[in-house]
């Protein structure tokens, strides 16, 4: 056998290890993201300072993706670990379910991760549908959105899951907002629909917040980044990118399911006087489980001192 074929065995073990890797071992090395705000990294990759985040002292934990299909016991282990710090904030930003019997894994997730000041959420696709089937096509691509789902959308129990949610003490937004008050100041959060499937009411979720107060927006897909810039929010959370899921050195994710580009997909940015954070999520759809160099995480994120 000559030095080609070993070099072609060599690839195709080589292959078949790394395909093992990303389908059984890197989707279950959950970790825990912590940054520190004012100082980020703004869209050119430059650290500065951010002089007009209004926002008071705070520490947030932000989850999103668990893509719950059962008590997924290690996911949740790793939950309760996290849930031994203290945070003042914790919020959820959609696709907590993924398949009906996920709805245990998520009361568990509602019971013991709690905010000081509150526990908030806002719902993503796959907590409405278990299958969608769209009216529009290119589902994996920069495909105009939103893309509203069609007959034969199967349905997931979103209703039990808004209600076991809100019975923990996690308050659900739908296109709404409510103000907290941190150290004697008022903070206003606001909680959008999901842009990839629905379109957003951004007017009733804004009507409610005080001229003037600093604003935290919750959203699962990203798309609604022009319009929070637009609106003048301080700091935003999204989901729905798994940070690409897979993503490949310099080229970052290669696919975001939104408009995003992929050196956006996973982190922390500034458009416009708005810092948005994303993380890659704890999950995956059932239909694409595997993760490379995109390890499932959780952010702990501290505002200040």
């Amino acid at each position: 056998m000559g030095w080609p074929a070993y070099a072609a065995e060599g690839i195709a073990l080589a292959a078949v290890m790394l395909g093992l890797w990303a389908l059984f071992v890197e989707p279950r090395m959950f970790r825990v993201r912590r940054v520190s705000l004012p100082r980020i990294a703004d869209s050119k990759g430059d650290l500065h300072d951010l002089p007009r985040l209004r926002l008071p002292s705070l520490k947030i934990l932000h989850v999103t993706d668990t893509h719950f299909r059962g008590r997924d016991e290690t996911k949740l282990r790793f939950l309760r670990r996290v849930a031994r710090e203290p945070f003042d904030l914790v919020f959820l930003t959609g696709d907590l379910l993924d398949t009906p019997p996920g709805l245990e894994g998520c009361m568990e997730l509602a019971g013991i991760l709690r905010g000081r000041l509150g526990s908030f959420a806002v719902l993503g696709g796959h907590d409405y549908f278990l299958r969608v089937v769209h009216e529009q096509g290119a589902f994996f691509m920069r495909a105009p959105t939103p893309c509203p789902p069609a007959k034969g959308s199967i349905p997931n129990p979103v209703a039990e899951l808004v209600e076991g949610l809100r019975a923990r003490g996690v308050r659900v937004l739908h296109d709404e907002s409510c103000t907290v008050t941190c150290g004697g100041r008022h903070l206003a959060i606001v909680g959008l629909e999901d842009a990839f499937l629905f379109q957003p009411d951004y007017e009733a979720a804004w009507r409610q917040v005080p001229e003037g107060v600093p604003t935290i927006v919750l959203a699962h897909s990203p798309d609604v980044l022009p319009e929070i810039v637009r609106r003048g929010a301080d700091l935003a959370f999204f989901g729905h990118t798994h940070g690409g899921q897979v993503r490949l050195p310099i080229v970052g994710a290669l696919v975001t399911r939104s408009r995003l580009e992929g050196r956006r997909a996973s982190g922390l940015f500034r458009e416009g006087n708005t810092v948005f954070s994303l993380n890659n999520g704890l999950g995956t759809d059932r239909t694409a489980p595997v993760r490379l160099l995109c390890r499932p995480d959780v952010t702990v994120m501290r505002i200040g001192d």
